[in-house]
């Protein structure tokens, strides 16, 4: 990882630990994984469902992804 994508999530982490709300726009699972207390999974324009940490899954998250 380089130092300034290391530094990015440090920030998002830190603004997110003070209760700020920070919106995350990525198609790297494990980034979102890693800085997402949720996430909104959308494929081809459309919301195909919320997921919360205890739900997380590469797998389900590429599934709801796929069309």
């Amino acid at each position: 990882m380089s130092p300034r994508k290391r530094k990015s999530y440090r920030q998002i982490l830190a603004a997110a630990h003070e209760g700020v709300t920070v919106i995350v726009a990525s198609s790297e699972i494990d980034e979102l994984m890693l800085l997402c207390d949720s996430i909104l999974v959308m494929c081809e324009g459309r919301a195909r469902g919320v997921l919360v940490r205890e739900q997380f899954s590469g797998d389900v998250l590429i599934g709801m992804a796929s069309p």
